[in-house]
């Protein structure tokens, strides 16, 4: 059995974290009197946007750098 966090939000489940529900599972769903703030929902499409456009950038080449040099002495 999984148990996962969230909130509903216009009639869909979202939860804090990645559920991995597999299809057809019986589920049961217990609904708190709590609220959760609403930042939590803005920030959590913020979330979704930035991995958009990591996922959207990661075919762009990386233009080199210049490498640092890390010589340190370490006494044991």
């Amino acid at each position: 059995m999984q148990a996962y966090e969230g909130y509903f939000e216009n009639g869909r489940f979202i939860p804090f974290g990645t559920a991995n529900i597999p299809n057809r599972r019986k589920a049961r769903v217990t609904v708190f009197d709590e609220t959760v703030p609403d930042d939590v929902g803005r920030r959590l499409e913020e979330l979704d946007e930035l991995i958009a456009m990591v996922l959207a950038s990661s075919d762009e080449e990386v233009p080199p750098f210049e490498r640092a040099v890390l010589h340190r002495e370490v006494e044991l």
